[in-house]
Formats: C-alpha cells, structure tokens, sequence
C-alpha cells in the first residue's frame, strides 16, 4: 500500500509539474497548430486541394484536445480489475471527439478524389451527425455503466486523498471507475456485465474509426496514382499525402497504443497503480507536435510563415523609412530610436 500511495515517480503525476505540463503541452499546441492554420490561410495555392479542409482540422482538433487536457489534469489509477479516471473536471469527454472529425474528414477527402458526389454543405451536415452519435454513445456507455455509485464510494481507495488529493468516497467528487470484476454479495470477485459491455462499444468504436481512415487511406493513394500531375504539383501532392500519415502515425504511438493499453491492460490482472497517469500524460504529447511537424515538411507552409513575419518586418520599417519626421519624434519622446 506504501508503494502505491508513494511512488517514486510521484513528483511527476502529482503537483506542480503534473499541472505544468500539460499546461506547457497546451500553450505548445496552441501556437504550433495556429502558425499552422495561419500557413494554410496565407497559402492560397490551388495545388494543397482538399488537403487544405484535412490539416485544418487535424490543427483545430489539437488546439481543442489541448485544452481539454489542461482543464481537465486527469489522473488515472490502474488496478488489477479496472481502472480510476480522476479528472479535476469532467470536460475530457469532448477532447475524444477530434477522432470523429479526422474519419469525416478523411471520408470526405477520399470522396471528393475518387468519386466527386457529395458537396461540402452535405459533409458539414454529416459530421455533425456522426459526431453526435458518436459522443452521445461515449455518454451513454458512461453513464450506464462507468460513473460513480455506492459500490464504488465504498471502495475507493483511501491513499487517492495523499496521492491525488482527491476522495473518491465523497458523493460530491466525479469520476469515472473502469471496473471489469467487482465483489459480489459472497465476496468474490466476478465479472462486471455493464463494464464489459461499455468497453466492447468504446472498443467497437475506435475499432471502426481505425477501419475507416485505413480504407480512406488507401482509396487517397489509388487514386492519386492514376492522375497526371504537372511536376510542381505532384511534388507537392506527395508532400502532403506523407504529412497525412505522419498526422495519422503520431496519434497512433502518443495516444492510442496507450489508450488501447488502458483498455486491455485490466484483463490481464496487472496492477500498475499510478502509473496509468504517465500513460495519461503521454496521450498529452502529440498534439503539441503535429503542427510543427507539417510546417517543417512541407516547404510551402514553411514559406508562408516566413513570408508572413517578412510582410509585418517590411511594412513597419517601410512606414519609417517614408516618415523619417516620425522616427526623429520618437527618439526625442522616448529617448531611443524606436524598435522595428
């Protein structure tokens, strides 16, 4: 028990550094994926095509999971028959619905390469739709099987009020408890049918994301080798389409092998403790690299940023040049030649 309400590791799940980073993490994501949306919006080239509406979402999608992460500063207790997710708020919820808008999005960007039916009005309508199924499944599963009750008051550990500082035995604390074997009525352990049956939905559900953006992957790729490309634009196209799966391999490493081990880990009977909130805090790294990462990559978005720091340096110091009365004021108002 001392083990698990002291870790070594504790100064890291816990406290100041728990909370700064993913605080850190945020502000990184935030201002990474807005120079990226910025880079997208001062490259106004017709050869990015729809890519274009596929990288912006992947940026909206990191700022918004970003700051779920900081406002929600999970924690998360692995034991041998479940686990306790302990966020202080319970906004994490919406931050998991970014996948919804990246299958949309794919869907949308392999129909408009392959077949060329749908309009955009009719996508917008139609990610919506799904994202509302989507979620409101998540909530539903939640609900009937995953939040607080008198069995799990009872149980909660007493160390999450050292560790956590939280008492997951207050009726007034909100949490979620994974639990697959719950004590029955003689004191063992058994099966617990409405968990099992919440995982299977999540799982079904992620499964069937992963189905679509690997079909949609592939259809993308196809096609594109049946089309003929002037030089520039191929070159371009390739860039874009090898962005595309980095955006999609990056989550896979940072976010969903975690979250897949989250999900499976308890059915082995492996007890890992706190070590569940370094997987959480894991999950909180990508979001806050994707945007560099396509910057970097594609050479006309790297461009477009330094066009655009360019445009702001030149116009203020063209301003000066042509107002030399302008300079000479300042210098004798601030006593200094004013910065550029």
């Amino acid at each position: 028990m001392d083990d698990q309400a002291h870790p070594v590791y504790q100064w890291i799940i816990t406290g100041p550094f728990h909370t700064a980073f993913f605080i850190v993490m945020g502000v990184i994501s935030v201002v990474s994926s807005s120079a990226l949306i910025l880079s997208i919006y001062a490259s106004r080239s017709s050869e990015i095509g729809a890519y274009r509406y596929l990288i912006l979402c992947f940026a909206v999608g990191d700022i918004v999971t970003s700051i779920m992460h900081a406002v929600a500063l999970p924690h998360l207790h692995m034991t041998s028959t479940g686990y306790w997710y302990l966020p202080r708020n319970d906004w994490i919820f919406f931050s998991k619905g970014g996948i919804v808008v990246l299958v949309v999005t794919f869907v949308y960007i392999a129909s408009r390469s392959c077949f060329d039916r749908f309009r955009p009005i009719t996508w917008v309508a139609l990610s919506t739709v799904i994202y509302v199924l989507y979620m409101g499944a998540l909530f539903g599963v939640s609900l009937y099987a995953l939040m607080p009750s008198d069995y799990s008051r009872s149980v909660a550990p007493r160390f999450f009020i050292d560790l956590y500082g939280m008492d997951a035995s207050d009726p007034n604390s909100g949490y979620l408890l994974v639990t697959l074997k719950r004590l029955d009525a003689e004191g063992n352990l058994s099966w617990h049918a409405p968990t099992l049956i919440a995982l299977s939905v999540a799982g079904t559900l992620l499964a069937g994301t992963a189905a679509a953006i690997f079909l949609c992957i592939c259809l993308i790729n196809a096609h594109m080798k049946t089309l003929s490309f002037a030089p520039k634009t191929r070159k371009l196209q390739r860039q874009l389409y090898k962005v595309l799966l980095i955006q999609t391999s990056v989550p896979c490493v940072f976010c969903y092998i975690p979250l897949a081990i989250m999900l499976f880990l308890p059915l082995t009977g492996a007890d890992i403790g706190s070590f569940g909130t370094i997987l959480v805090m894991i999950t909180a790294i990508f979001p806050s690299i994707e945007g560099l990462i396509v910057i970097l990559m594609i050479p006309l978005f790297r461009r477009a940023i330094l066009r655009f720091l360019h445009i702001a340096f030149e116009t203020k110091m063209t301003f000066y040049m042509a107002n030399p009365a302008k300079v000479s004021s300042e210098i004798n108002t601030r006593g200094s030649i004013p910065r550029i």
